[in-house]
């Protein structure tokens, strides 16, 4: 599967899921002025959330980011999985009855 080889800070590791991110961010107050990178994704059928982390980058900081086939996945360092309740079921199959209703009564289903 195709995802990410990132080596930065002394570490190396390979990501990948359905939806990865890779975010940069810059913070600036007059206070303080912060670049942040996270590693993050999602697996949406499993409904499957993962992190890889976060780090706080400094000046000089060098960061290598490659495109591959990952052969090994990373273990993540925050998994987790939602887990759908028999509740929230009942409630989408319910919306999904009354839309339709409302399709039909309009003559268009």
């Amino acid at each position: 599967m195709i995802g990410f080889r990132i080596a930065l800070i002394n570490e190396s590791f390979e990501v990948t899921a359905e939806a990865t991110h890779v975010i940069f961010s810059m913070v600036k107050t007059e206070n303080r002025e912060e670049i942040n990178l996270d590693i993050c994704g999602s697996n949406y059928f499993m409904e499957e959330y993962l992190n890889w982390g976060s780090w706080k980058l400094e000046k000089g900081d060098e960061i290598r980011i490659s495109v591959v086939d990952v052969k090994n996945i990373t273990e993540p360092k925050i998994k987790e999985i939602e887990t759908t309740s028999e509740e929230q079921l009942k409630e989408e199959l319910a919306t999904y009855l009354s839309l339709k209703q409302e399709l039909e009564n309009a003559k268009l289903l």
